[in-house]
């Protein structure tokens, strides 16, 4: 279980980050030519949002490595949350679109289940 703990996330940060580069969507501060709330310079590479993938990615790991009601389980429970919660922050601060956080989750949630039909 350690090996997929760490190989699951690791192996999805790789293809959502080669993702964002051939799509290479502009973030809302430069289409809308506003300053960015977080202080963030970067151009493009706005889908999906890479920090909501990881933080969803994690969550659904300890999910899936954890039995269920356990002390574990109720862990990625609350990383769950917390993954919500910084995607609510990514779009208020005007860094990323709700696409590109709903895009990011999508693209965990479709991990975590491919991981968790063909390796477990």
């Amino acid at each position: 279980m350690l090996a997929l703990s760490i190989i699951v996330p690791l192996v999805g940060f790789i293809a959502v980050s080669v993702f964002r580069y051939i799509v290479n969507r502009p973030r809302p501060y430069e289409k809308f030519d506003m300053p960015p709330v977080i202080p963030k310079d970067t151009h493009g590479r706005s889908f999906p949002s890479r920090h909501v993938f990881s933080a969803f990615i994690i969550a659904f790991t300890v999910l899936i490595c954890s039995p269920a009601a356990s002390p574990l389980w109720f862990t990625g429970i609350a990383l769950a949350v917390l993954a919500a919660i910084i995607a609510c922050v990514r779009v208020i601060s005007g860094v990323h679109f709700i696409s590109d956080v709903v895009g990011a989750f999508v693209f965990a949630a479709i991990e975590a289940y491919i991981v968790t039909v063909f390796f477990l």
